[in-house]
């Protein structure tokens, strides 16, 4: 999968990345004007130093048409557009090529497959990329079956099929948490746990906080920053997110690093899964932060 970037003034393209599929594996691109971002892209104040992440879900074929695809606004003060008029977007989730714009850049993300299934113009390229037809989340709930856990909120398509649309799905985004990530009613999925500069705090958290994102980081927009004041901690460093029933860890192109504590020691991730039911350990900055996820079959410790 492509993601290129192009600058809507100037008509030229600026940038791109290429998310390499791997079978049963997800892989991240981050996009902002941060000098470690994926797809760096500078002269707009209107984005954030870490603005976008665009996950390429787990794939389970081969099949470029099969490709799922996240776009998620890491709590930026513009966020992102999509083609039609929905207004400011938190997140979206597609199957097939889908286009957004975030401050004076469109970003065109294309699943592209076998190079060998392109025409060689461009424009005739360009005339079969299927249309884009925007749907919310609520409208999908009832169409929901056993495709669901293997393919998150999008079904796909039948085998053998081409798609005729893509179909993107306006979902909700990472959540802003002053005091709990554990609505009334709700039940929680485990317990993460912030430690750092000598004081820890522990919060449940549900299963729906995990699958709109929980960012931590120093600055106001993430969970838990009157914590991590230490300079050596990104403003927005990691991610923890739920993606097809099973839970990631992203470093959101931090500074300092996030690495995920193993038998064998801190191993620095891009994206990690954190599997359970033992708890697991990240560590910020070279140690300067320390992030638990306890499953809800391990009590918490704090």
């Amino acid at each position: 999968m492509v993601v290129a970037a192009v600058d809507t003034k100037s008509g030229r393209l600026v940038g791109s990345v290429c998310l390499a599929a791997e079978l049963g594996e997800p892989r991240v691109a981050i996009v902002g004007r941060h000098g470690l971002a994926d797809l760096y892209l500078e002269g707009d104040s209107a984005l954030s130093l870490r603005h976008l992440a665009i996950l390429l879900h787990p794939p389970r074929s081969w099949d470029p048409d099969r490709l799922v695809v996240s776009i998620l606004d890491l709590r930026s003060s513009s966020q992102f557009y999509g083609e039609h008029s929905h207004g400011a977007l938190e997140a979206v989730e597609a199957m097939g090529p889908v286009f957004v714009r975030c401050g004076r850049y469109a970003l065109y993300v294309l699943p592209i497959g076998d190079p060998s299934s392109f025409p060689e113009d461009a424009g005739d390229a360009w005339s079969i990329l299927p249309p884009r037809e925007y749907e919310r989340a609520e409208r999908l709930r009832v169409e929901q079956t056993v495709h669901q856990r293997a393919w998150g909120r999008v079904a796909p398509p039948p085998a053998g099929s081409r798609l005729d649309k893509s179909r993107v799905t306006l979902i909700d985004g990472p959540e802003m948490v002053q005091a709990s990530w554990l609505s009334p009613g709700e039940v929680p999925a485990g317990y993460i746990s912030v430690t750092a500069g000598g004081r820890c705090h522990t919060l449940p958290v549900s299963l729906r906080a995990l699958r709109r994102g929980v960012i931590v980081g120093r600055d106001d927009r993430c969970d838990q920053h009157q914590l991590l004041a230490d300079p050596h901690i990104s403003r927005v460093h990691m991610m923890l997110r739920s993606v097809d029933d099973r839970l990631y860890a992203t470093d959101l192109a931090s500074t300092g690093r996030t690495r995920l504590v193993t038998a064998t020691g801190p191993q620095s991730i891009k994206i990690a899964e954190l599997r359970g039911p033992a708890p697991t350990r990240l560590t910020l900055a070279r140690g300067r932060a320390i992030v638990d996820w306890q499953p809800v079959t391990t009590p918490p410790t704090h």
